[in-house]
């Protein structure tokens, strides 16, 4: 398959958004048949995609990326800095991911995104990438056990969306210049958890949660604008804190 004509299989791919700039890919398949992965791998236009975001890959029972996340670490695009797997429905969250690890290894990727479960999830190997990000319906538990076993020594953005407390997420911060948080509960215990002077630059908290307890909420404000040299964004108050 040459991605650079219209002659698209929508039995096979469901759609292949050819987009603008070539340097583009962006897939949402519906049908998660076997595609002609060699004509692919082939195309000219293969050779020089930057950017991939495989959207959907619907199988039997949910979306299922690995034969994408598969191809990518055995015949890894030459060009491609930037991958991002799923969706915004939530079936994406629930999504099988497969051999990410394998594929960081194989393309020297900047930026990437992941939305799906973590139990396949091996530890995590770069020099290069400076970006991650995780959706996932799994506690945050896994998120931090998996930033723990791994080696992303450049990494200075991260974004997690994750069920659970803040707080277990707080010793893997360290050198990053912004973190963004969505639907985590927070606690004074991930404020004063934060790595001193390793601690982001910048904190987003998006749709985090406050302590329910009145009195806890009071101490974990405190300890929020405590911090040294961190600016905290709560979007629910429209202001930094």
């Amino acid at each position: 398959m040459d991605l650079s004509d219209d002659e698209l299989d929508e039995r096979e791919w469901s759609r292949v958004t050819d987009t603008t700039p070539a340097d583009e890919l962006h897939v949402y398949g519906e049908h998660a048949l076997d595609p002609d992965w060699a004509r692919l791998v082939a195309s000219a236009r293969y050779a020089v995609i930057e950017h991939v975001w495989v959207e959907h890959w619907f199988a039997d029972e949910g979306d299922d990326f690995a034969p994408w996340l598969s191809l990518f670490a055995a015949h890894p695009p030459p060009a491609l800095t930037s991958l991002q797997v799923g969706g915004y429905a939530d079936r994406s969250r629930r999504a099988h991911l497969g051999p990410v690890a394998p594929t960081l290894a194989a393309c020297p990727l900047t930026s990437l995104g992941l939305c799906g479960r973590l139990d396949s999830v091996q530890p995590l190997r770069s020099a290069s990438l400076r970006e991650l990000s995780f959706k996932t319906d799994d506690a945050v538990d896994a998120v931090a056990s998996l930033l723990a076993r791994s080696e992303l020594p450049d990494l200075r953005f991260l974004t997690v969306s994750a069920p659970g407390r803040a707080a277990l997420l707080a010793p893997h911060l360290t050198r990053l210049v912004e973190v963004e948080l969505v639907g985590l509960s927070l606690d004074a215990a991930f404020f004063e958890a934060l790595p001193g002077p390793a601690r982001p630059g910048r904190l987003e908290l998006e749709t985090c949660w406050w302590p329910e307890d009145l009195e806890d909420e009071e101490a974990a404000r405190a300890a929020c604008e405590r911090l040294d040299g961190v600016e905290v964004f709560a979007p629910e108050e429209g202001r930094c804190l």
